[in-house]
């Protein structure tokens, strides 16, 4: 097959836990004998630095630990770019660079900045998705205020902009992602939790729940038994930001 993976960032410049769920799954396809590609925005990319474009859309290729790379961005990145979920100018241009590929399927980790799926869906390729936050239902991803209390629903976007100060667009944008939610073929997550969130919500398609895979290979068994009087380590690894909780494991322990 011919797989195309697609994430709002990517490596080198960004290296969280949806970008390295991409990693990791490209290089396993790969391993087994699947052609990928990773479909990214570059964010933090100078234009100058890209050698085509497709209107006022720019893209190159590079390689990452020998996974290709498509790194798209506008010419002048739109100030609403974490928000939108479809822009006709990237559906375009994602269009006319994937159509000589040949791509078999796609796989979307992460459709902020990148409205690929109806690019897709325009040249017939089957779309996955994996959810992995929030995003689709909350703008901000997270599910938290601006105060970092919790919200349990955007009533449609009213609540965002009631409550986060959102621009009204909000409820033109709901309307997309859930559009984006209910017209993919298959949608994915490896959180029970964030499937029941999304249900709650009255979202209520099939989202196939599949846990996260483990690479053996760094699994090491434990060289001794602790003893008894000796005091448990607990570690926490992840980025270092209080919409992590980093703070609640803190005072808990």
């Amino acid at each position: 097959m011919k797989i195309v993976y697609v994430v709002h960032d990517f490596f080198p410049r960004f290296y969280g836990g949806t970008e390295r769920y991409v990693l990791n799954l490209a290089k396993q396809m790969q391993r087994m004998g699947h052609s990928v590609m990773v479909l990214t925005y570059g964010l933090e990319e100078a234009v100058q630095s890209y050698s085509d474009r497709i209107e006022e859309i720019f893209y190159k290729t590079y390689l990452f630990e020998e996974i290709p790379v498509l790194s798209v961005r506008h010419r002048l990145i739109p100030a609403d770019i974490g928000c939108i979920v479809e822009d006709s100018m990237m559906r375009h241009a994602i269009k006319e660079i994937l159509a000589p590929m040949g791509i078999t399927i796609m796989h979307i980790a992460h459709p902020m900045r990148m409205p690929s799926y109806m690019s897709a869906q325009d040249l017939g390729i089957p779309v996955v998705a994996t959810l992995t936050d929030f995003w689709l239902l909350c703008p901000r991803g997270r599910f938290y205020k601006p105060d970092y209390s919790l919200c349990n629903s955007p009533e449609g976007g009213k609540k965002c902009m009631e409550e986060c100060g959102v621009h009204e667009s909000i409820l033109h944008r709901y309307t997309q992602a859930n559009r984006f939610f209910n017209h993919i073929d298959r949608i994915i997550s490896p959180s029970k939790f964030l499937i029941d969130i999304f249900r709650a919500n009255h979202w209520n398609r099939e989202i196939i729940h599949i846990s996260h895979g483990v690479d053996y290979h760094y699994v090491k068994p434990a060289r001794r038994e602790r003893r008894n009087h000796e005091s448990i380590s607990f570690g926490y690894t992840g980025v270092v930001t209080r919409f992590k909780g980093v703070d609640l494991l803190m005072k808990s322990f």
